[in-house]
């Protein structure tokens, strides 16, 4: 299948500029996955990263994200609630399970979780190979 472009423009302070949210997103959401597809943040900060994720998932799936769960262990500077696409969307801590996974709940829609691949890795890095987060079917890379 080949790969959506898409462009989301990020504010950076008073400058505007399209940065790529760098997002692996299953074309087929299956439930009986243990994640639906990973996701390279540029930083640890959820300030910055979770409003370019909301929006790039929103944009894919064609639905409204009304919550975002992340770990406290992984994630900076955590909000109770981020801009996005013009409203506001809540922000929850996970205290159990995995640290390395972002999970987002959209309106009318199953949960999604994203492994976190770690911003320092490389810039673009290639999917690891399967592990244990590993859904059962291709990733489809989306760039927003």
């Amino acid at each position: 299948m080949t790969p959506t472009v898409l462009f989301h423009l990020k504010s950076l302070g008073s400058a505007m500029s399209a940065i790529p949210t760098r997002l692996c997103l299953d074309p087929v959401l299956d439930p009986q996955a243990t994640t639906h597809g990973m996701w390279w943040p540029y930083s640890h900060d959820a300030v910055a990263e979770l409003p370019g994720l909301i929006a790039a998932v929103d944009q894919r799936l064609g639905r409204t994200t009304l919550l975002v769960s992340v770990h406290p262990e992984t994630w900076e500077n955590i909000p109770y609630r981020v801009p996005a696409r013009g409203r506001r969307v809540r922000v929850n801590c996970l205290r159990h399970g995995d640290s390395q996974v972002v999970v987002l709940f959209p309106m009318g829609a199953e949960r999604i979780v994203l492994l976190v691949v770690e911003p320092d890795i490389t810039h673009n890095p290639a999917p690891p190979a399967p592990t244990r987060h590993a859904s059962r079917t291709a990733h489809e890379t989306v760039r927003v």
